[in-house]
């Protein structure tokens, strides 16, 4: 530790690598320093579809890491902002989120912050949009069956909905989640998609998202059919902009849990058709 005095004294100076593969295991350790668990699975996930940065600790290890991830250059979003505990307060937050707004460039930046990393992030330019509340429980409703498996012939027309609702292009998030999701589902009407929805095994949760969709009833449905069965408890993360969806799912077993600020730069309004993104793929992207 007597080197970290002289490396940290100007944190604007601290260089901020791009993480590789060969890193995921580090960063699962910082994870673990800081009570979030070492969530393999997602960081998998993370590195294949993400931009992953770092900083490294003259000890050993990462002093500090964030995710960054692109949606064509219009939007992008930052993630699994974490610093050591043992370097708390020494403006490595500071410095990542600089170099991630930086080379953002002129996309639309978004994130959902803790209570800890809210502060910083307000000193930053974000603003409240929204809150986010994970939604964790056994589901206990019926599967209406409404939807049907994604083949890959499906792809392009659920990458084109997507686009619509969302306003960004996120191809590479979306193909990559459709090779290695436990489901991933779509519900269509008149030979049109009305929407879709993933689901994904994290640590300890079959996570459901995105749920992407034109109605509640349409949502429910694809939660619903992705839930049903499921041997680990489900987890779906909902907007308080979205009561009837939180009513919905606690009605049926996923039970609100704890909270998290959806945040972007300047409070600029979200691009293409929020009214249909009723769940996103995690708070990480």
């Amino acid at each position: 530790m007597e080197q970290a005095e002289p490396w940290i004294a100007d944190p604007v100076a601290v260089p901020v690598r791009r993480l590789t593969g060969d890193d995921r295991e580090a960063c699962m350790d910082l994870a673990v320093d800081r009570e979030w668990g070492r969530e393999e699975p997602k960081w998998r996930f993370l590195f294949e579809v993400a931009e992953v940065y770092g900083v490294d600790a003259p000890d050993g290890g990462l002093a500090g890491c964030y995710t960054l991830t692109r949606y064509g250059t219009e939007s992008a979003a930052i993630g699994m902002v974490l610093v050591a505990a043992r370097y708390n307060g020494r403006g490595l937050g500071r410095r990542m989120m600089n170099h991630a707004l930086d080379i953002a460039g002129d996309a639309l930046v978004s994130l959902y912050a803790t209570e800890m990393g809210r502060p910083l992030y307000e000193k930053l330019g974000f603003e409240v949009v929204d809150v986010n509340t994970s939604h964790i429980g056994v589901f206990k409703g019926a599967a209406p069956g409404l939807s049907r498996p994604v083949t890959a012939g499906d792809l392009d027309t659920v990458l084109a909905y997507d686009r619509d609702a969302f306003g960004a292009d996120r191809t590479r998030l979306l193909t990559v989640l459709h090779a290695s999701a436990a489901a991933f589902r779509v519900v269509e009407a008149d030979g049109k998609v009305t929407g879709y929805a993933a689901a994904w095994r994290n640590t300890h949760h079959l996570v459901i998202g995105p749920v992407v969709a034109e109605d509640l009833d349409t949502a429910g449905a694809l939660i619903a059919d992705l839930s049903a069965g499921a041997e680990a408890p489900v987890r779906v993360d909902v907007l308080h902009s979205r009561p009837a969806l939180r009513e919905w799912a606690t009605a049926n077993g996923i039970g609100p849990g704890f909270d998290g600020t959806f945040m972007v730069v300047g409070g600029a309004a979200v691009p293409g058709d929020p009214a249909r993104v009723f769940a996103p793929v995690t708070q990480a992207v």
